[in-house]
């Protein structure tokens, strides 16, 4: 009997290499990786010179490579990206995500949040409410029209599909945001700490409201879905408190390495334990990403021992796993689907909706907070910012089957446009001379506030005699009209934007 050595010998033997073997997936998949980060750094190079972040570039190529694109040269798709390799393809994606969101969970300073609490909950509250409250809005027409009687999709209740959209519409890509500040020069300013802490919240909100809108989805009967969700918080107890207190433990009593860097042994365990609660979250029903993101929280942060992790995997996650998940999703839209009057006024609807609630919710919340008005728009403005995390959020729920390919499509075009217009809208609303009167202002504060100190004290020394230094006031710190006072929150700030 011959023995087939196409797979051993490759070529030599007459293999096509662009024919999927389940014996050897990995050299078609080789060339997928390839051709993928080829058409990135295409796009990327252009984009980056306007100081765009990656994820439009890595978006723009799957649309690229998908059906809308590529895939109407005849056999493009069936050799280059064939179904049966699709898989494989999907796994290490999905591997990517979920270490990629366990860096996000790293990211999330809550420290830094609660040093300014008042803003960063008032801000953050009025940018998800109102624009939550327009997604809801938009989701009943969406629904009726594009997801009740569509037969390729299995029946779920308006509730859900709102609560999606709602959320779809409300968060902000706080990741992008960071870099789009330190781009700028904004991650020190007043505007700048203001957006990251409230950042911070609407992150946070917004995956809470992700995890619930899939748990709905996921639940057959109406008590499944409070089982899920009493998992969801029994398991987070569990590794805020217990897990997290063992890994303290063992990093601040029995090894160095708060100071020196985690060790391949401690990358071992910290990874295992991400997966550990990566692989819970996704059988109770909710998705792998939650269970990675709650890992990233419980790291410490002591002497940037977080930071120096982010160091460890942050590179590799970002260029070689997340391109292949955002080249994915974006293989997914099928902008020839979207061939009616009605598709596009709802496209721009969505888009309209999107930038106007983040917009109006930073705006009035920031105002009422005694931020300028130039300097409050433009904290809604870099608010509506919505780029990886919005992109996350589409593939979940099209995953889940929340949302067919055209309303798939209708939101990454969304998530495109509001994150492309975020950088050029901020420069043209807060403008460098604008910026320098911001802060000459602030400056003027501080010394008047500096010169009733002074005079506060000669007074208490004229009467007593003793000079008694004024009492610590920790509005001092929360207040955004002393943030930039606080060193300790520039600290932070810096950390957080790098």
């Amino acid at each position: 009997m011959a023995v087939d050595t196409l797979s051993v010998a490759g070529i030599v033997s007459g293999r096509n290499p662009v024919e999927y073997s389940a014996s050897s997936p990995y050299t078609l998949f080789l060339l997928q990786a390839l051709i993928i980060y080829a058409f990135s750094m295409l796009f990327n190079y252009p984009l980056g010179l306007i100081k765009q972040p990656r994820v439009i570039g890595e978006v723009i190529t799957g649309i690229v490579l998908g059906p809308t694109v590529m895939g109407r040269i005849p056999n493009f798709t069936s050799r280059i990206f064939p179904a049966l390799s699709i898989p494989g393809l999907t796994l290490v994606a999905n591997i990517g995500i979920i270490l990629f969101m366990f860096v996000i969970g790293l990211e999330v300073d809550l420290l830094f949040m609660k040093k300014n609490m008042r803003v960063a909950l008032s801000v953050g509250l009025a940018n998800t409410l109102v624009p939550f409250g327009l997604g809801c809005a938009i989701a009943v027409g969406l629904f009726d029209h594009y997801r009740k009687n569509d037969p390729n999709l299995p029946e779920i209740k308006f509730t859900t599909y709102m609560v999606f959209c709602a959320t779809a519409i409300c968060v902000t890509a706080l990741p992008v945001l960071a870099r789009i500040l330190r781009e700028i020069g904004l991650s020190k300013d007043r505007c700048g700490v203001i957006v990251l802490s409230a950042g911070i919240f609407n992150d946070l909100v917004g995956w809470i409201l992700l995890a619930l809108s899939i748990t709905l989805a996921n639940a057959d009967k109406a008590v499944n879905t409070v089982y899920i969700i009493m998992l969801t918080v029994g398991w987070f107890i569990v590794v805020l408190f217990p897990v997290k207190w063992i890994l303290h433990l063992y990093l601040k009593r029995w090894t160095n390495e708060i100071e020196v860097g985690p060790s391949h042994v401690t990358t071992t365990l910290i990874l295992s334990t991400v997966f550990t609660s990566a692989w819970f979250t996704d059988i109770i029903g909710v998705h792998a990403i939650f269970g990675a993101f709650m890992v990233g929280l419980i790291i410490p942060r002591e002497l940037d021992f977080h930071h120096k992790f982010i160091e460890k995997i942050d590179l590799l996650v970002s260029a070689i796993f997340i391109p292949l998940y955002f080249v994915l999703a974006g293989r997914n839209v099928n902008l020839g689907t979207l061939d009616k009057g009605i598709d596009w006024a709802y496209i721009i609807g969505i888009i309209g909706l999107a930038m106007f609630g983040k917009i109006i919710g930073g705006l009035l919340a920031a105002r009422i907070n005694g931020i300028f008005w130039r300097e409050s728009l433009a904290v809604g403005v870099l608010m509506s910012c919505k780029g990886i995390v919005e992109i996350v959020v589409l593939q979940v729920g099209l995953n889940a089957k929340i949302l067919n390919q055209k309303t798939f499509s209708m939101f990454i075009l969304m998530a495109i446009i509001t994150t492309f217009l975020t950088t050029p809208l901020t420069k043209l609303v807060y403008t460098e001379s604008y910026r320098q009167y911001v802060n000459q202002q602030l400056a003027a504060e501080k010394q008047k506030e500096q010169q009733s100190i002074d005079t506060s004290a000669i007074s208490n020394t004229n009467n007593s005699g003793i000079a008694t230094p004024p009492e610590d006031n920790d509005d001092h710190v929360v207040s955004v009209s002393h943030v930039l006072d606080d060193e300790n929150t520039d600290r932070e700030t810096n950390g957080k934007s790098g």
